[in-house]
């Protein structure tokens, strides 16, 4: 009954108010509303409203599955379009199907650690649509249903590449045979959305997405950046940073790091489902700290397998996350630039040591006699 009445509350409140949510901006500040990732989503469904080819004629920054979810949202907000139509319309439509998706799915410990930062980025952003496939996949694993939670995970990564370090940790998990099965269900929605793709796009059409993403580089709020700013602090010339970046590039360091949490998860395979949440999220958290660029909606990717484990600790400490990410964007982005910086760097410490803490429990694997672990 609650659930009911908390789905039906936010999109007749969203609906009334919706100018005033929308423009309530003090110091600056979208407290409520954020309307810069909306705008290139419908955008990016413009093939919907006749406006050419998409990937041919009509740029867009995400793979197919994303865009697909777009285009069912601008169709549904045209055809029965509420606040006057155009982008409004689509808005209001995005959101309330977030919110409906979350109200749906979530379960009912994650409430606690939802607020603000997390609900924030789950109803304006796209991240939460790959993060509920991953909680789909974690379901079905728990539930034996194994051919179905490879196949959500195989969504979750079709929807945004980042599920695909989750990978190592559900294919080490249960019995030995049938791995390489498992592995063409996970890529099934990938490959068969790249066929599609090539069909009326070609290979540009197929390449646009990942070449966008992949040409993105430093944006002043990673590692690498926190790292540059103390150096430059200390009294490090602009020279040694253009040096050290050159080579960062050059050999790739930042890739590769960004994959050790996913070879930790094939060294240490996991024995029971909890295992299974941890290394997931220890891999979701390597592949954000050391990447080039971040963005504070990534809280959204390693939310889910926090909310999953018995342990409460780690909850505890995503709920300080997510207020951590709200006072970073939008609060001190927008209102105060010094304070950003503190905030930024509150997350990696509290991001790291997430992280080691996860690292630290995971226990030694011992070998089962059988050569086959434990389903849970």
């Amino acid at each position: 009954m609650v659930r009911r009445l908390l789905a039906l509350l936010l999109p007749l409140t969203l609906l009334m108010f919706f100018e005033p949510i929308r423009n309530f901006r003090p110091c600056g500040v979208p407290w409520l509303w954020d309307d810069a990732d909306l705008s290139v989503f419908y955008r990016s469904a413009s093939w919907v409203a006749g406006q050419g080819v998409l990937y041919r004629d009509v740029f867009s920054e995400y793979p197919l599955a994303a865009n697909l979810l777009f285009g069912a949202v601008r169709c549904l907000s045209e055809q029965l379009p509420v606040l006057g139509g155009g982008q409004s319309s689509f808005s209001w439509y995005w959101v309330t199907l977030n919110w409906l998706a979350l109200v749906a799915a979530l379960p009912k410990q994650a409430w606690k650690s939802l607020f603000p930062g997390i609900l924030y980025f789950a109803l304006l952003r796209y991240d939460l649509w790959p993060a509920l496939c991953l909680l789909a996949a974690f379901h079905h694993l728990k539930s034996d249903r194994v051919q179905a939670a490879f196949i959500w995970l195989g969504l979750a990564i079709a929807l945004k590449l980042y599920a695909l370090v989750a990978l190592p940790a559900f294919l080490l998990y249960g019995k030995p045979d049938g791995r390489w099965r498992k592995l063409a269900w996970a890529a099934a929605p990938s490959i068969l959305s790249y066929l599609l793709v090539w069909g009326w796009a070609g290979w540009p059409g197929v390449e646009m997405p990942y070449q966008f993403q992949g040409q993105r580089q430093f944006n002043g709020e990673s590692l690498w950046d926190v790292c540059v700013r103390y150096f430059k602090a200390l009294g490090g010339s602009g020279q040694a940073v253009a040096f050290g970046r050159h080579w960062l590039l050059a050999l790739h360091l930042p890739l590769l790091l960004q994959g050790t949490g996913a070879v930790y998860a094939c060294l240490r395979p996991p024995r029971n489902l909890e295992q299974v949440y941890r290394l997931s999220a220890i891999a979701i958290l390597t592949l954000i700290n050391f990447a080039v660029f971040v963005s504070p909606q990534w809280i959204l990717w390693y939310a889910v397998p926090l909310w999953l484990p018995k342990e409460q600790k780690h909850r505890i400490l995503l709920a300080f996350l997510s207020f951590q990410s709200y006072l970073y964007y939008p609060c001190c982005y927008y209102a105060h630039p010094q304070a950003f910086n503190v905030a930024m760097d509150l997350g990696f410490l509290m991001r790291f040591a997430l992280l080691f803490s996860l690292v630290k429990e995971q226990p030694t694997p011992v070998p089962s006699q059988s050569g086959n672990p434990p389903l849970s």
